[in-house]
């Protein structure tokens, strides 16, 4: 990730948005430093990437976005899981599953895809 934040920092040490001008390559770059704590890195080590990323994150199609994704998750998350007897009932099919570790990675994989489906199209909301 290191590398990829320093090549997006370079870029906009050169123009304010990576196109030059507001565009979807922002829209779609926008999600990957989102989770920037996950891969121990501190946007602060890149002041470009960090301006750009705040100026992303304060305009308000941006925040509905990100809203209604939290909304989402918070939603996914409260669906009942029962693990019962090494059994796992998935939230996404609602029946039980043979393995508890697949049923559940499944889920989790669902629910960040969703995620950021939402995230994304709320950065293409005007």
């Amino acid at each position: 990730m290191k590398r990829i934040y320093g090549v997006i920092d370079k870029r906009l040490s050169e123009a304010p948005h990576l196109a030059g001008e507001y565009s979807i390559a922002d829209k779609a770059t926008y999600p990957w430093p989102r989770p920037h704590n996950w891969p121990g890195q501190k946007l602060e080590d890149f002041p470009h990437l960090k301006k750009w990323y705040d100026a992303i994150e304060a305009r308000p199609a941006v925040q509905r976005g990100c809203a209604a994704m939290k909304e989402q998750l918070e939603k996914q998350r409260s669906v009942a899981r029962t693990p019962s007897r090494g059994k796992y009932y998935s939230a996404s099919s609602n029946s039980k599953s043979d393995s508890y570790f697949e049923a559940a990675a499944r889920d989790a994989s669902s629910i960040l895809s969703s995620a950021l489906t939402v995230c994304v199209a709320g950065t293409l909301m005007p």
